[in-house]
């Protein structure tokens, strides 16, 4: 016989989350995927090792998963950091350029 199936979910599911940042490294167009119970304005910093913010961009987002891209071909090679803010949530992620 077989047992009852149960869901279970790791985390809150009230929360945003980042999923994903691709490719990375990038040397054109960065990719980034998103989920979200509620939607909202999300925040988006490419900041360089100095701590100067290189690229900002902002986004509507509706909830659910969306994608979005962000164009990084006038960033020099190196190391940087992509951070996203959505509501009360920060993620930040390394992020190198080629």
């Amino acid at each position: 016989s077989y047992s009852h199936m149960v869901g279970v979910y790791y985390g809150n599911p009230n929360l945003s989350e980042l999923l994903r940042i691709y490719p990375n490294p990038a040397t054109q167009v960065l990719k980034y995927i998103v989920s979200s119970p509620d939607g909202g304005t999300l925040y988006v910093d490419i900041v360089d090792i100095t701590g100067k913010k290189v690229i900002s961009q902002q986004q509507v987002m509706d909830k659910g998963i969306q994608q979005f891209q962000i164009d990084v071909s006038k960033l020099s090679k190196g190391s940087y950091q992509f951070r996203l803010v959505l509501g009360n949530q920060t993620y930040s992620e390394n992020l190198l350029i080629k």
